[in-house]
């Protein structure tokens, strides 16, 4: 048996990012030496190929029965996002300290992929002969093994909203003859730990999981200005 393959490469993916962000900081109140800046912004991404299909190397169960390629539409997706952060700085001169503090609030975090992409269009024999499907073919219990990452049911997860959650980071400076700036920053003080709440494209079953979210994390530093 032989097995010929032509490759081409060419620009074939591309995406698109659209946003809106307003900022806004007061000026420092003179009784509590502090200022307060507000930030907020929404982004739109959306990720796909030109290319309609790709062509991947069949499963091991596929392969045994003779199937050496299963080519499948490819994967387009669309996330949104959303930020709203507090900022605040105070002053303290007499003692020579800067406090900030960060409060991020993300109310929305979420993340749709086409569900379709999972199911193959067609598939290739030993023999070199392609078999086209149709999408009830494709879809049926019987083709299962042909689907993308069988034996995994995480490829069949299409939806990942979120409920939104709080970030905060603060960061205090020690200032040192006016020239020198010691300083201890915080990230995620609070440790939040939020949930992402995933829905299948299949039995419409919920499950809930936490994000990559990085934990508690400080940082010492030192500045010099001459």
């Amino acid at each position: 048996m032989w097995d010929l393959k032509r490759t081409r490469m060419n620009n074939g993916l591309s995406s698109e990012d659209y946003g809106l962000q307003f900022s806004f900081q007061t000026k420092i109140v003179a009784v509590l030496a502090t200022s307060l800046a507000i930030r907020a912004g929404y982004t739109v991404s959306k990720y796909y190929g030109s290319n309609l299909t790709s062509t991947e190397v069949a499963s091991v169960t596929a392969q045994e029965k003779g199937i050496v390629y299963t080519e499948f539409l490819n994967k387009r997706s669309e996330s949104e996002g959303a930020v709203l952060s507090f900022n605040t700085n105070t002053h303290i001169p007499k003692i020579g300290f800067v406090v900030s503090v960060v409060a991020d609030y993300e109310p929305l975090l979420k993340q749709q992929q086409d569900a379709k992409n999972i199911y193959p269009v067609s598939y290739t024999l030993a023999t070199g002969e392609k078999i086209l499907l149709t999408q009830e073919e494709a879809r049926s219990e019987g083709m299962a093994y042909l689907r993308r990452g069988f034996g995994s049911t995480d490829n069949e997860k299409n939806y990942f909203p979120s409920k939104g959650f709080w970030n905060f980071n603060v960061r205090v400076a020690k200032e040192i003859r006016k020239n020198i700036r010691l300083s201890v920053s915080a990230f995620n003080v609070l440790n939040r730990k939020p949930q992402a709440y995933t829905f299948s494209n299949g039995d419409g079953a919920t499950s809930v999981s936490l994000y990559n979210y990085k934990p508690v994390s400080i940082t010492i530093g030192a500045s010099l200005q001459l």
